[in-house]
């Protein structure tokens, strides 16, 4: 089933009892909330979890230069990257996200794995289409219909949801293999 940012936005809606909406940028105060908490919401459901649909895999040159001090290289994060999940053959102590760029002493090319910036709901998990229109129901809760007991059933909803939708994808293919880090590696 392919998802649309309105139908997300209504689902949000329906759930808190508001009027539903024909687009986000119609003249309602339901689509005036709903437009200024959705990206803001969808980047943050994003970020927390490596959700399958949303993970991308890039091979990045090294930036001219180096980075300033501590770390040898500096490789640009791809536009779309809204967290760096994994650098091969890395542990996670040898490197490290500033702002837009990957620090590490690791030779070019850097191969990554990364969590994009899925926007066309059409492209959602349906689980995580689920999980964001609880979340966003529960961040717009209190500025449309001002309960808090909406608003507390809302997060409540999501959280559901949220654990739902993480299950039932950590289900999908196999588990993912990261190298042994220092710490595990010294208790032998």
């Amino acid at each position: 089933m392919a998802f649309s940012q309105v139908e997300r936005a209504n689902a949000a809606l329906s759930a808190i009892g508001a009027r539903r909406i024909t687009t986000l940028t119609e003249d309602s105060k339901e689509a005036r909330v709903c437009n200024a908490r959705f990206d803001a919401v969808r980047d943050a459901l994003l970020r927390a979890h490596p959700w399958n649909f949303a993970m991308a895999r890039a091979s990045l040159p090294a930036l001219a230069g180096s980075a300033a001090w501590g770390w040898a290289r500096a490789f640009q994060l791809p536009t779309d990257a809204v967290r760096l999940w994994s650098v091969e053959g890395l542990r996670d102590e040898e490197w490290t996200v500033e702002g837009r760029a990957v620090l590490t002493d690791a030779a070019a090319p850097l191969n990554i794995r990364y969590i994009r910036r899925a926007d066309n709901p059409a492209d959602w998990d349906a689980g995580f289409a689920e999980a964001f229109s609880a979340r966003l129901a529960a961040e717009i809760a209190t500025d449309i219909v001002d309960e808090t007991t909406t608003t507390e059933r809302m997060w409540r909803l999501y959280r559901d949801k949220l654990a739902e939708a993480r299950r039932i994808d950590a289900q999908e293919g196999s588990a993912e293999r990261h190298p042994e880090s220092a710490w595990l590696a010294a208790r032998g």
